[in-house]
């Protein structure tokens, strides 16, 4: 009996020892690893848990301490701080994990990759039937909804990208951004930041409890040293997840050198009254005149605007003659783009404007000469690598 006793007083000694407790600068968030677990609390209330965790110690690499400015958003200007740790999760890759005041923030790096596809991740999110949740269904549109439930059983939504379902017929897909309350009054948004090129989105799939972030279709083979998006999860009350500037905390700045051109402003939409109307250049005009007497900066033309000579009763009027009338009344106007890589049968135009290099030199050349002040471009097919570059050479082009 004695011999088995301190067994077990023995194992538990050992359990304490391989437990580790880390926190962010104000001490309000803390991470413990143990077990392959490893449990997020904010205010000493448990929040969130990730399963079949690959290392068992993080070690303090760095204090973040940065200051950054804004031209537009919640705050102009921010500060970044946070406690950096790390652990090796194999030979030649690491987990780097920032424990912010209001949040914390994750990813894994590679070195030495020799021509290989990238190496799948295993973050595993627990969200135990109950929680409260507002989780869309995942789809390349991100036009879904965000309907208050506590489980995991939601019955599939079609939309433009099919059906997402388990075995047992329950969606299984979702979108970022993901809302939590796992207490009273404590929430945590889960979602992802600084997108680079060589690398797809992500999106959760679920099965049961365990919710697995999977990144989207990359077909690169990466050589040298690479790594994933930031893993991003904003927690504290619900002000503290409006306020935060977490997403752009972990985001590369902007290599710009000059951002005086760029002006965010509110605009003047035709789509939602008259879904096909910026054909029609009687009623470009009234949107125009609408931003002159609401005081708006902007008017954005939608689809179908290179369809406006068609149309008998513009008697001849183009997209240019409306944009010169927006310029003439001092409201800048925007057109739309179909990037052409996701709805393309049945979509509206105008299409395939921009998907060579050439056409995008072309067609913004075209938009500066006669005045058109920013485009919108749509229809995305989803968050796969070869999108995520072409997001990225359109506003290197803009």
């Amino acid at each position: 009996m004695k011999k088995k006793i301190s067994a077990i007083i023995l194992c538990g000694v050992v359990l304490a020892m391989n437990a580790q407790n880390v926190t962010s600068p104000n001490g309000k968030l803390s991470v413990t690893t143990t077990d392959n677990k490893l449990v997020i609390s904010y205010d000493k209330q448990k929040t969130l848990e990730l399963a079949d965790v690959p290392f068992s110690k993080l070690e303090l690499a760095n204090k973040v301490t940065t200051n950054y400015k804004m031209l537009e958003g919640k705050r102009l200007h921010c500060t970044n701080e946070a406690n950096e740790y790390q652990a090796s999760i194999g030979k030649d890759a690491k987990i780097v994990m920032r424990l912010y005041n209001d949040g914390i923030a994750f990813r894994y790096e590679y070195t030495n990759l020799k021509n290989q596809k990238h190496p799948e991740e295993n973050t595993v999110y627990m969200i135990p039937e109950g929680t409260k949740r507002w989780f869309m269904q995942w789809a390349e549109s991100y036009e879904g909804f965000f309907p208050q439930n506590t489980t995991y059983k939601e019955t599939p939504v079609p939309s433009f990208s099919g059906v997402f379902k388990s075995a047992d017929g329950w969606c299984n897909r979702w979108a970022y951004p993901a809302l939590l309350e796992p207490s009273d009054g404590v929430f945590a948004l889960i979602s992802e930041a600084n997108i680079e090129r060589k690398q797809s989105a992500s999106s959760l799939y679920n099965d049961g409890e365990r919710y697995k972030v999977v990144q989207d279709k990359n077909e690169l083979d990466l050589t040298g040293d690479w790594h994933t998006p930031w893993r991003v999860v904003i927690i504290g009350s619900l002000a503290d997840i409006v306020q935060s500037t977490l997403v752009t905390d972990v985001s590369e700045p902007s290599k710009l050198n000059d951002t005086n051109w760029i002006k965010p402003g509110v605009v003047s939409w035709i789509y939602w009254a008259y879904n096909h109307g910026s054909n029609d250049y009687e009623i470009i005009k009234k949107y125009v005149d609408m931003a002159v007497t609401l005081k708006l900066p902007y008017v954005l033309i939608d689809a179908e605007w290179d369809e406006m000579n068609k149309i008998e009763s513009n008697k001849g009027k183009t997209i240019e003659d409306a944009v010169a009338y927006a310029n003439s009344k001092g409201v800048k106007p925007l057109i739309w783009y179909n990037s052409s890589v996701g709805w393309i049968d049945g979509a509206p135009t105008p299409k395939f404007r921009l998907n060579k290099p050439e056409d995008r030199e072309k067609e913004f050349a075209w938009c500066e000469k006669i005045g058109v002040a920013g485009v919108k471009i749509d229809f995305f097919s989803g968050d796969n690598q070869a999108n995520m570059d072409y997001c990225q050479d359109l506003l290197v082009w803009c």
